[in-house]
């Protein structure tokens, strides 16, 4: 089994609450960050481990999301489509 086919497994509502989840985690983090930096503190050592973990675990929501997304119908050039007569 490789890594999309397992990915594919993972019921769609788990999914939808990992993604919540990560995009809670990540607003909370950066949000952190931006307050540190607003007032010219030092960023914590504990902030910037913290930051350089999450951008693995959302690399890895991007990967589930992308397994689990639909491919699009090739339709064409709409110039080169004929239009059926009407009778």
């Amino acid at each position: 089994m490789n890594i999309g086919t397992a990915l594919q497994q993972i019921p769609a509502k788990l999914r939808s609450k990992i993604y919540i989840g990560l995009m809670i985690v990540g607003a909370g983090l950066g949000a952190t960050q931006a307050a540190y930096l607003a007032i010219e503190a030092p960023t914590p050592t504990w902030l910037k481990g913290l930051l350089a973990g999450f951008g693995f675990l959302a690399a890895t929501g991007g990967l589930t999301a992308k397994v689990n997304v639909t491919p699009e119908l090739e339709l064409g050039d709409p110039d080169e489509i004929e239009e059926e007569e009407t009778p």
